[in-house]
């Protein structure tokens, strides 16, 4: 055997290595997401066999969606792209007030303090973990409570965002399991519930 010939094994080797990779990936994602829709009575929708399915239906009154999407990014010659997570629910009427929710680290902490150019609830245990921003300052205390903030206090990677007639939470990568799932759900829902209390008061 040539050296031309043996670099050419190994390059469809390599190829075919990756592409069975990239299947069992996408078979856990097929297997892990319908386990998810069959225990929370959604459905799965996946027109092309070969992409990846989307979960829809009704949570806790709201229509609902679970998707995944990819972000494309270049930089000079350079291009790049990351793959998301995204669970989705659509609101009955606008929300008051947009409220906005992401991970931060211990430098951003220590600058938040600083200036305190976003939001705090005075929770020794909650304000390192996330930055707040909204339209309203007093509106994560208001919602940001009891049981929903202790599903957020359980969380790694997710950021949150209610605004207009939509609530959505996302994460890099794809997120497999079921019980997190229904846990980002159930924060969204939950605080959805409370803006329109909130708007419906005022």
């Amino acid at each position: 055997m040539n050296v031309e010939m043996y670099n050419t094994i190994v390059t469809i080797g390599v190829i075919l290595f990756g592409l069975y990779f990239l299947y069992l990936k996408y078979y856990k994602v097929v297997k892990d997401w319908q386990r998810f829709a069959d225990a929370n009575g959604l459905v799965v929708e996946r027109p092309n066999p070969l992409m990846r399915p989307t979960i829809v239906g009704s949570f806790q009154g709201y229509p609902f969606r679970l998707y995944a999407y990819v972000v494309n990014r270049s930089s000079g010659e350079n291009t790049s792209s990351s793959t998301y997570t995204a669970v989705e629910i659509s609101l009955p009427s606008p929300v008051p007030d947009r409220l906005e929710l992401t991970h931060q680290g211990i430098g951003t902490y220590i600058g938040k303090l600083i200036d305190r150019q976003d939001i705090l609830l005075d929770d020794m245990e909650f304000d390192p973990k996330y930055v707040i921003r909204s339209t309203d300052e007093s509106l994560p205390k208001s919602v940001l409570r009891g049981a929903t903030k202790k599903k957020l206090l359980t969380l790694k990677k997710w950021a949150f965002e209610w605004d207009g007639e939509k609530a959505i939470g996302h994460r890099s990568g794809i997120e497999y399991d079921g019980e997190t799932l229904r846990k980002i759900a159930e924060i969204l829902s939950e605080v959805a519930t409370q803006l329109e209390e909130i708007r419906t008061r005022s």
